[in-house]
């Protein structure tokens, strides 16, 4: 094979692989955003809604990681985030409530069922991968964005 269409496949081979894993990523963002609107709107109860939540939290970041570059990871958390802002909302306020109303036994006690949650321990072992991962990228992108409103004369 020449070198020339050596090449030619590689980079066909790459786009390929980059629609694959972008189609991928938008059928598992839309994925999310259906257990989340089912989560924030149905007939759950907030300790379910905790449960629910964590799981698709540890799913998002679990595909986030197997993205191959930090930007990926960054971009597919944001992503997740900004299309499922309302749903979440609702979610944490059910939370939230259910939490304050709770006397100090009941927090205690629900404190110690969240930490045995496969979930957590889940959660406790991507979040220093993500922040590795991400952390890099991210303080370059609050450098350039910074640099970005410093050269701005338009504000």
């Amino acid at each position: 094979m020449a070198n020339a269409d050596f090449h030619k496949l590689y980079l066909m081979s790459l786009v390929v692989l980059a629609m694959f894993c972008s189609c991928a990523g938008t059928k598992q963002l839309k994925a999310h955003r259906e257990v989340l609107s089912d989560l924030a709107t149905g007939d759950y109860t907030p300790k379910q809604r905790m449960d629910g939540l964590g799981n698709e939290l540890v799913i998002v970041l679990d595909e986030s990681l197997s993205r191959p570059t930090a930007l990926g990871t960054y971009k597919h958390v944001k992503k997740f985030a900004e299309q499922n802002e309302n749903n979440l909302e609702l979610i944490y306020t059910d939370i939230d409530k259910w939490q304050s109303d709770m006397n100090d036994t009941q927090k205690v006690i629900s404190g110690v069922e969240l930490a045995s949650k496969s979930y957590t321990r889940r959660f406790i072992t991507l979040l220093p991968k993500f922040k590795k991962k991400v952390n890099n990228k991210y303080k370059q992108l609050v450098f350039f964005s910074k640099l970005m409103g410093v050269l701005n004369p338009i504000k």
